[in-house]
């Protein structure tokens, strides 16, 4: 357990600042599920690409065990919506919450199709050249990392961040 943030950034072994992000108004905000980039990626019942109108969009229809709560989420008016309806449907058997779990691929599959698709992402993800990511979330201590502000979140959201982008710029660019 972690006593401040400059414990865990040290033992993360963060050299130079931190990229930080979590509004989607707020600096590198775009690295946020909620950013209004829209994404193409195969709908897993139909087989075809479909467009998802966020990340968030995306990353709650993938929890779905069938193609009709799968577009119920997906038919979501706005993030938050889509949030809400990721948490009546029936979750899949294997979603998980840690890195290595399908739901960690599912947002590595994300963070790469919006960088790809959008070029303010791509540029904003070159920018943070090779400093650590982290999700500011004070809620979310899977996703986030100041959870409760004590610092000890996952950061898996980060995480893929820094994986997308040693993905996407692994020729050097």
């Amino acid at each position: 357990m972690y006593v401040n943030k400059q414990e865990r950034l040290r033992e993360d072994g963060v050299v130079g600042e931190p990229i930080l992000f979590y509004r989607t108004a707020d600096p590198y905000g775009y690295f946020s599920n909620f950013s209004k980039h829209e994404i193409y990626l195969v709908d897993p019942w139909t087989g075809k690409l479909r467009k998802y109108a966020t990340g968030e969009h995306r990353f709650q229809a993938m929890k779905a065990i069938n193609r009709k709560d799968h577009g119920f989420v997906c038919k979501a008016y706005s993030c938050s919506d889509s949030k809400k309806r990721g948490r009546i449907i029936t979750l899949r058997d294997d979603w998980g919450s840690c890195y290595s779990s399908i739901s960690w691929f599912v947002m590595l599959e994300i963070c790469i199709a919006k960088a790809m698709r959008h070029n303010d992402v791509m540029d904003e993800l070159e920018r943070t050249n090779s400093h650590h990511i982290y999700e500011d979330s004070p809620v979310d201590p899977i996703w986030g990392w100041r959870y409760n502000n004590n610092y000890n979140g996952a950061n898996l959201l980060g995480r893929a961040w820094m994986e997308a982008r040693s993905i996407i710029f692994a020729d050097g660019r």
